[in-house]
């Protein structure tokens, strides 16, 4: 899914000219708002190759549905501007997608775009369309996604 949407890896941020707009994604792994940083966010995401660093201006911040999905979301897209300096690579934030939600769909089953891997006890579970089956399928699901979410990494914060 991440490189159907056109996302950068992490790694890869060494190589974008600046100023390239870009998107990155990846698990939330802190989210800092230094007293002496005159309100600017500084996030750091997690995917399989890396991390990247995010600046979040707090014109951004302001904006009560951009708050939401910075301060809550446990997976996250961030699209914005590559800057480099002093060896160190930045996103500077325009826009935020709370990914949070498929990567949640993997603890039961899904796959990041559209393929879904079987169950292997499918064929006990009864026709497809029983109501037994159906309700047991939705408590499963429900159980999975509480638990993958209760294991998802809570990041560490300012308050």
């Amino acid at each position: 899914m991440l490189m159907e949407r056109g996302t950068t890896r992490a790694e890869n941020l060494v190589h974008v000219p600046p100023d390239i707009r870009v998107e990155v994604a990846g698990l939330v792994l802190v989210r800092q708002r230094p007293g002496t940083a005159s309100g600017v966010i500084f996030a750091t995401l997690e995917d399989e190759t890396g991390v990247a660093n995010v600046v979040i201006w707090p014109k951004l911040f302001e904006d009560d549905k951009m708050r939401k999905v910075i301060l809550s979301s446990r997976m996250l897209a961030v699209r914005g501007k590559v800057q480099s300096g002093h060896g160190v690579i930045h996103v500077i934030a325009e826009e935020f997608e709370d990914l949070t939600p498929h990567l949640l769909d993997l603890s039961h089953g899904k796959d990041f775009g559209d393929r879904i891997l079987a169950r292997a006890d499918e064929g006990k579970s009864g026709p497809p369309g029983s109501q037994s089956r159906d309700r047991n399928v939705l408590r499963e699901i429900e159980l999975a996604r509480r638990r993958a979410y209760a294991a998802l990494p809570g990041g560490r914060n300012f308050h």
